[in-house]
């Protein structure tokens, strides 16, 4: 039997959230979210439980052999290790006073506001803990660091620098990323300066084609380094977020180190059996959804406001450890 708070689910405006959460974009200028687009997705009929990686070491060895009609076929065992999770759940309340509806403007408008607002603040926290789980030195992945000189499994040179060969250096990574883990890079995410930079980096405008603009120079873009990288995606995590108390003065920053980029594989359709680099597991039974994502909206006497509720279950797991690079402050 469903709750009573469900009498207060507000299907319309779980759409926009819905939509939001699956993107990472939650309309104009509200983008740059990578806690819900890199990560793979893994929606769940229990809100804890097991999810399994296979050893591929295992898996990876020859041996098929020669069979004569009739004979036995010899078997083999497989391993699988266990790695549990526990979704847990966030949740946030948006005021809308009765005095906005009120305005001579249409209250759906005021609703979809209001929801909007509380999407974006849902993504903060969503993308503050993607940094805290994956985002920087430190967490599981192999490290690698900008630097003046390239130093084996260490540094390599700036990729802003004139002398930096970042194809070559995402080159390399590839090669013993699929060696050590099995699987080739299929996504690489860029701070938002390391992307500026990027793009403007002399090694990435040589690769270009007749790439110039009609009387400008030779341009380069997020495509052009998904060719140049053989990656399927480049994302850009530029999503800002104000640190401060408040009442305190505002203190703005990007919430993913913009100097840094990772480089993984991330599969596209994900089971408990599946090798990747990292996971959102949501508990979609509860909500009815993938994105694990519910939205209420109710009165409130003490504020004489509707409260529009965003509320979602999920929970980040780094998978393969393997399949994940971070290049920390790889710009200067």
């Amino acid at each position: 039997m469903p709750s009573p708070s469900e009498l207060n689910r507000n299907r319309y405006l779980e759409n926009f959230s819905t939509a939001a959460f699956s993107t990472g974009d939650n309309g104009d200028g509200a983008t740059g979210f990578l806690a819900r687009v890199l990560p793979s997705l893994l929606p769940v009929e229990d809100d804890a439980g097991k999810y399994h990686e296979i050893d591929m070491d295992d898996v990876m060895r020859d041996e098929m052999k020669e069979r004569a009609p009739g004979s036995k076929i010899d078997t083999v065992d497989w391993k699988v290790g266990d790695a549990s999770y526990m979704t847990k759940q966030y949740a946030i309340g948006q005021k809308l006073p009765e005095e906005y509806n009120a305005k001579s403007y249409g209250a759906l408008n005021v609703e979809e506001a209001a929801n909007a607002i509380a999407n974006e603040r849902a993504m903060v926290s969503m993308e503050v803990r993607f940094a805290n789980a994956f985002w920087g030195t430190g967490k599981g992945w192999r490290d690698l660091a900008g630097a003046a000189s390239t130093v084996a499994d260490t540094s390599y040179i700036y990729w802003n620098r004139s002398t930096a060969k970042p194809i070559d250096d995402i080159s390399a990574e590839s090669i013993r990323m699929k060696r050590v883990g099995w699987r080739r890079p299929n996504t690489l995410a860029l701070g938002a300066e390391a992307a500026a930079k990027l793009l403007t980096t002399d090694q990435v405008i040589g690769r270009l084609n007749n790439g110039q603009t009609p009387g400008g120079p030779a341009e380069a873009s997020l495509a052009d380094l998904a060719k140049m990288f053989k990656v399927q995606r480049v994302l850009v995590g530029d999503a800002v977020y104000n640190s401060a108390k408040q009442g305190a003065t505002a203190s703005k920053s990007f919430i993913l180190g913009s100097k840094s980029a990772w480089l993984g594989y991330i599969a596209p359709r994900m089971t408990k059996y599946t090798l990747t680099a990292c996971a959102t597991i949501t508990w979609r039974k509860l909500a009815g959804n993938d994105q694990g994502v519910r939205v209420y909206r109710r009165w409130s006497d003490d504020y004489r406001s509707w409260i529009i509720e965003v509320i979602h279950d999920d929970v980040q797991k780094q998978v393969s450890s393997a399949l994940g690079t971070y290049f920390d402050n790889i710009v200067e």
